[in-house]
Parts: C-alpha cells; sequence; structure tokens
C-alpha cells in the first residue's frame, strides 16, 4: 500500500472516495477548486488549496473531477507535471475511449504512471465490499495500488493493458444502470395508473430482481457458446407477453414508448424465424450484422 495519497476533486463522487479511503485507516490529501467543499474532512484528511501541494505530498493520485477536460486543465501546467513524475495517476472522471487514450499517451510523455478508471457504482456503495470500478493500464502498476484502490471498492477489477477498456465495460454498466430503473418507475407508473399503491410493486421488487438476474448465467452461457437452443423463456413467448404489456398499460394511459421501443427490438428475431430460441437470442440482435450467427 502506498505511503499517502491524494485525492483530486470533492464532487458527491470524489466526496465518497474520500470517506472510504478514510474508513480504511487512510489519511488523504485532499484538493478542490472550491476549497470549501474539504471542510467536513478537516480531522481526517489533509487539506490544502493548492493542487501542486496535493501531488507533492503523494506517490498515488487519484482525479474525481467532472470530466477529462477539468483533469487535463487542472493538470496540464509545469509545475504540477514536474510533480506528478514518476508517480501514479489514476483517472476516475467519465469520458469516451478517446478521452483515455489521450490522457494516457500525455501522462506516458510526462514520466507519469497512469490508470484509467470507470467507477460502476452510485457514491454510496462507494467502499463497500460489492462496489464495482474498472481499472485499465499497466499491469504491474494496478498490482502496486490495489491494496488501497480495494478500499473504493472491494471488487476493483483490473480489465487489461488497454485504457479503454474500462470505459467499454462502463458502457456495459450503463446499459443496465439505466434500463432497469425506467423499469421500475414504468411499473410504478402502471400501478397508480391502475389505482394502486407502487409500494405493492416496490415490496416484491428484490424478489423480482433476483429472479431476473438468475436469468445472467444462462445468457452469459448461451453467449459463450452461441448455442441459443437450450430455451428458458422463448423469444416468441416473451414477444406475446410485451403486447399483452404495451396494451395493458397504454389503456391505462401510460406513455407507451418504453413498452413498445422493448417490444420492436423482440420483434426483430422473431420476424426473422428465430422466435423459438431463448431469449438470449437478443444479444446477437444488439450486436448487428457482425454478430450475427448465419441462418
Amino acid at each position: 500500500m502506498p505511503s499517502s495519497v491524494s485525492l483530486l476533486g470533492l464532487g458527491s463522487m470524489g466526496s465518497a472516495l474520500a470517506r472510504a479511503l478514510i474508513a480504511a485507516g487512510i489519511r488523504p490529501t485532499l484538493w478542490n477548486r472550491s476549497p470549501a467543499r474539504g471542510a467536513p474532512f478537516a480531522s481526517s484528511a489533509n487539506l490544502t488549496d493548492s493542487i501542486v501541494d496535493a501531488v507533492e505530498r503523494s506517490d498515488l493520485v487519484i482525479s474525481c473531477l467532472i470530466n477529462y477536460a477539468a483533469t487535463r486543465s487542472s493538470l496540464d501546467r509545469p509545475e504540477v507535471i514536474e510533480a506528478l513524475k514518476g508517480k501514479t495517476l489514476v483517472q476516475l472522471a467519465t469520458g469516451l475511449p478517446a478521452d483515455a487514450t489521450e490522457l494516457a499517451e500525455w501522462a506516458g510523455r510526462h514520466g507519469i504512471r497512469y490508470l484509467d478508471g470507470r467507477i460502476c457504482c452510485f457514491p454510496a456503495t462507494i467502499g463497500r465490499p460489492d462496489a464495482v470500478i474498472y481499472y485499465g493500464g499497466d499491469a504491474a502498476t494496478f498490482e502496486a495500488h490495489v491494496g488501497t484502490l480495494v478500499a473504493l471498492a472491494g471488487k476493483s477489477i483490473y480489465a487489461g493493458e488497454n485504457v479503454t477498456n474500462p470505459t467499454m465495460l462502463d458502457c456495459a454498466f450503463l446499459s443496465y444502470c439505466f434500463a432497469a430503473p425506467m423499469a421500475m418507475l414504468h411499473g410504478a407508473a402502471i400501478c397508480e395508473a391502475a389505482g394502486l399503491d407502487p409500494d405493492l410493486f416496490f415490496a416484491a421488487l428484490p424478489s423480482f430482481s433476483a429472479d431476473v438476474n438468475r436469468r445472467s448465467v444462462s445468457f452469459r452461457e448461451a453467449i459463450r457458446a452461441r448455442d441459443f437452443a437450450n430455451v428458458q423463456s422463448a423469444l416468441q413467448t416473451d414477444l406475446a407477453g410485451a403486447r399483452m404489456w404495451l396494451t395493458c398499460s397504454s389503456e391505462l394511459g401510460v406513455d407507451p414508448a418504453f413498452a413498445q421501443a422493448l417490444l420492436d427490438v423482440m420483434k426483430v428475431p422473431v420476424d426473422e424465424g428465430k422466435g423459438a430460441l431463448d431469449t438470449a437470442y437478443l444479444f446477437q440482435t444488439f450486436r448487428g450484422a457482425k454478430g450475427r450467427l448465419p441462418s
């Protein structure tokens, strides 16, 4: 574990990272553009209003600013670059693959070890054993600091040397992160439109979710083998259910856009004659022409 850690950025996520480090027995150095953000940590961290000072104090520098542009504008100054040389920079901002590549190249030019990370959880989950952060970059650099990184997320996962890999995994996480809450809210809207207390739905949601999430095992096996004939739920059966869902919710006055969008996706493989296959075949639909199996 490094002898010292500096954290740049104390927004909602950055503050959660700071709390996790402190809870792990680490006294980090904290810097934020607005120094007042550091006030809650005055007794448990080293606060500084100088980014140069923050970088100089530690051999591991974790940046959690709003985006890559903010990171670059904060770090790309001669005095900061000089302070960073020979140290490890972990970038945890959100951005595109090109942003990760560009910052990694910038770090390499200046003798700065670099890991690109993606936080795949909400601030409240940071520091827990089930929190997930993916990292990409030099394997030895990751191994050197993983003892500290696990304080931020129990599942600190090395995704390979390509610094764009965490971004791609974050994109995959966002598919679930955005779709699942929409489904919850859509279900609650159906309940209220039908004159039911949405609490009846939310109370059973953990059981629903656990049952749905168990499908990930068969999905993973089907995708790995490219074999969708082991049917747990056939596409044509699910499509019939989706049509009922759309009709019922629309008759209640619930906006049909969400249900219609999902139904439209499910129709594609059924119209191609794949309706008897397992719903896992939708993976092929999402992959598009490049991922399709021959008929």
